[in-house]
């Protein structure tokens, strides 16, 4: 038989009630003492990942400022990359327009003349534009047919060609237009 079993039916009682209560008291520490703990390793983490993100803070202060200085860079780039292009376009090769001039009129027939000459620089030549007059349309033609011929020219082409009448005297007006091809010369 058990000590429980001797014991008077109220003292037994009591006794159930003990330990019931012995029972949540030790539950109820160990949830105090488990909070505890899991409050220590929040509070642990949570120091930990402050620790990282000043380290990342302090280290995306630094880029930020990596990233500064390289904007200069950038812009020392971008003007040597313009300078670059400038000393290019300087070396490329470009029709001399006394030269150019001279040609055209070393093919120059007696009856025609030119009202206006225009020479300008594109891309990677230049155009000459000549608008002008002579006594007949065969003249035009004949004198187009010798620039094409040559070789500082391309794409010699009549854009206008029309009668006109001055002083009681009837001439053929025109304009013709060629690429100057660069570094002849």
């Amino acid at each position: 038989m058990s000590e429980i079993s001797l014991m008077p039916s109220s003292y037994k009682g009591q006794v159930e009630k003990k330990k019931i209560y012995d029972i949540f008291i030790l539950a109820g520490i160990t949830l105090v003492l488990s909070l505890f703990m899991i409050y220590g390793l929040i509070s642990l983490v949570r120091v930990v990942y402050e620790k990282e993100l000043a380290a990342l803070q302090a280290e995306r202060k630094q880029v930020e400022n990596r990233i500064g200085s390289l904007g200069e860079y950038e812009k020392a780039l971008r003007s040597i990359s313009e300078y670059e292009m400038l000393v290019k376009e300087a070396k490329r090769p470009l029709p001399v327009w006394e030269d150019v001039l001279a040609e055209v009129s070393s093919f120059l027939p007696h009856g025609i003349w030119f009202d206006n000459v225009d020479l300008k620089y594109e891309n990677s030549g230049g155009k000459c534009e000549i608008a002008g007059r002579a006594l007949g349309k065969d003249i035009v033609v004949a004198w187009l047919k010798e620039i094409e011929e040559s070789q500082r020219f391309r794409n010699v082409e009549l854009k206008y060609i029309g009668d006109n009448e001055e002083e009681g005297r009837k001439t053929t007006m025109f304009i013709a237009v060629m690429e100057v091809i660069p570094g002849e010369g």
